[in-house]
């Protein structure tokens, strides 16, 4: 009886440690590119692109802008997601204004988990730059 609770409270300890160092949210990392077709690979990349994180129920979680490379990466609490990119609008040159758009390739929502490491690649096939 006494090996039986010492391997009980063995694995309680290792479960307790293991929790320590999980994170309690997951990455979304990806990058954006302007390409003709879905699961394009080799389109340019968009820089400077910010790229909104919305709770299903429309609450803005957070933005993230693209690097010059067209990459992204944040952290975001576990939850469901939409995408949608902050985009420039036509004359966005003379007035900065912005308007949400939905990615034309790509996921339009994603289930984030704790501890998750979730590719998320994106795309337009043309875009108001």
């Amino acid at each position: 009886m006494l090996a039986v609770a010492g391997v009980a409270a063995a694995a309680l300890t290792a479960l307790v440690i293991a929790s320590q160092f999980t994170p309690s949210q997951g990455t979304v990392a990806g990058t954006i590119l302007l390409c003709r077709q879905e699961g394009c690979l080799t389109g340019s990349p968009i820089a400077h692109l910010k790229v909104a994180f919305e709770q299903i129920d429309g609450v803005v979680v957070k933005v993230v802008a693209t690097d010059s490379a067209g990459h992204y990466s944040l952290m975001l609490p576990p939850g469901h997601y939409a995408i949608e990119c902050e985009c420039p609008s036509p004359n966005a040159d003379q007035t900065g204004e912005t308007r949400k758009q939905s990615f034309q390739f790509g996921p339009r929502d994603i289930w984030v988990k704790r501890g998750q490491n979730l590719p998320v690649n994106l795309g337009f096939p043309d875009l108001v730059q």
